[in-house]
């Protein structure tokens, strides 16, 4: 589904298996595993084990070579490019390396060039791991009344979800 979803926009199926991976990561952390090493190793093998055959080469590029060893990597060797996988792993990156929801934001958007991609991405696996707790107060007051209300509509709309893990 998330393959699908991607082609909206990315037709390429490496853009969707991105979607996937991310999707699986997130319903991984929302599954109860705190430990984010943890989770994205069991993610890791999940999306290795779920992909359809058809694509089973290009996922395995993509844990073993693209994102192999991810939460070791140095700054400088991230690209921040509007190349889904770059972006990817630019939001993995900053996610594994911050201790809350505003540090990965703003490590995010600082590597510039597609910070607005990888800001989404980034804050998007942050909020699921810190929750709405851990955004500051200072940026909720940004909000409008009607942007809040637009929100809460969507976040109350995930709670009638089911996860399955």
């Amino acid at each position: 589904m998330s393959m699908a979803i991607a082609r909206l926009t990315h037709w390429d199926p490496e853009a969707g298996l991105t979607c996937f991976l991310y999707c699986l990561l997130v319903r991984e952390i929302l599954n109860g595993t705190r430990d984010k090493l943890q989770a994205w190793n069991n993610t890791k093998d999940k999306f290795l084990s779920h992909t359809a055959r058809q694509f089973a080469g290009a996922a395995e590029s993509l844990i073993l070579i693209a994102f192999n060893d991810i939460e070791f990597w140095h700054i400088e060797r991230l690209k921040p490019s509007g190349y889904t996988v770059d972006s990817l792993a630019c939001a993995l990156w900053c996610f594994f390396r911050s201790n809350s929801f505003e540090e990965a934001v703003i490590n995010a958007v600082n590597l510039g060039n597609d910070a607005d991609t990888i800001g989404a991405i980034t804050g998007g696996l942050a909020g699921v791991y810190w929750g709405y707790m851990g955004i500051p107060e200072r940026w909720l007051t940004k909000f409008s009344s009607y942007q809040v209300a637009r929100l809460d509509n969507v976040a109350n709309a995930f709670k009638k979800v089911k996860f399955v893990g």
